[in-house]
């Protein structure tokens, strides 16, 4: 894997150099990612906000933000992104939104994580990997109830996992 990265690196800078808006997207992505991998988050995150609205988005974006969250340590400047990105890319907002959530609950605001799970869940009932994180917090918060029922929750709707 190392020689395909050895390979692609050099082609995707040159993409990001002089493709058109959607091959320098995709090498802005691919190339934060490498710059994630090797532990450069300067790197990374100059790269995810070179991404524009589009495929790569929302994951660049999230990303992104988590990044700023684990440099500051404060979760108000990634959700504020992740606010921004959802305005500019509203096929997106939901991802966005699930996003913020984890960001609350890894900062430790686990009243304020549990209210926009259980907001995301009203309208997303069947999303098994939200359902499933809520039932973790909802264990740490000791809220037994919810924890078994979403449990039953994601085991209905995987029932292979």
């Amino acid at each position: 894997q190392q020689d395909d990265v050895a390979v692609a690196e050099p082609l995707l800078k040159r993409l990001l150099e002089r493709g058109r808006t959607a091959e320098r997207n995709l090498a802005a992505y691919y190339l934060a990612r490498i710059a994630d991998d090797r532990g450069d988050n300067a790197g990374a995150l100059s790269l995810y906000l070179r991404v524009e609205p589009g495929e790569h988005y929302p994951a660049a974006q999230i990303r992104a933000a988590a990044l700023r969250f684990a440099d500051s340590g404060d979760p108000a400047e990634a959700i504020a992104r992740l606010k921004r990105a959802a305005l500019d890319h509203p096929a997106g907002a939901d991802q966005f939104l699930v996003a913020e959530a984890r960001l609350l609950r890894d900062a430790g605001k686990s009243g304020e994580a549990m209210a926009l799970f259980e907001r995301i869940v009203a309208s997303q009932p069947e999303q098994a990997d939200v359902l499933y994180d809520m039932a973790l917090l909802a264990e740490k918060l000791g809220r037994m109830e919810v924890v078994e029922s979403n449990l039953r929750r994601v085991i209905a709707l995987r029932p292979d996992n």
